[in-house]
């Protein structure tokens, strides 16, 4: 009988840890797990404070996080205007240097086409000066 009443106590007691594991862990879970990795965590967090204040406490965290995801995100699009705004400006040097180096492409052209105009007028006027010398 005793062994019976052992064995129906300790099967309570087992049931009692239980509940009290599943409410311990639907605690932190509320809470937030990845800000409780210890008992003393989770003690920290709940000194004090009623389920009231623990949800206005989370409240204004999520907030504050929030505040700085926009700040960051304000930020990104300053870094995406710049970079459009450069790379613009990047596409319109780049046009200038090629339209320039047409230009000068054009002028060697130019410059190499009246060179060798230049040199058959002056082997004309060679030839037609040694045959007038002859």
């Amino acid at each position: 009988m005793q062994n019976s009443t052992d064995a129906k106590i300790i099967e309570n007691l087992e049931t009692e840890n239980k509940k009290k594991q599943t409410r311990l862990d639907d605690t932190v879970n509320l809470l937030g797990a990845a800000e409780i990795k210890s008992l003393t965590d989770l003690e920290n967090l709940l000194r004090g404070k009623t389920l009231k204040e623990l949800i206005q406490s989370q409240e204004v965290q999520v907030q504050n996080r929030n505040e700085e995801i926009n700040k960051l995100a304000q930020q990104l699009d300053q870094v995406k205007d710049k970079l459009n705004f450069y790379t613009e400006n990047l596409k319109t040097k780049e046009s200038l240097i090629s339209e320039y180096q047409q230009e000068i492409k054009e002028k060697d052209q130019a410059q190499a086409q009246s060179n060798q105009e230049h040199e058959e007028y002056k082997n004309q006027a060679q030839t037609a000066l040694q045959k007038w010398v002859e």
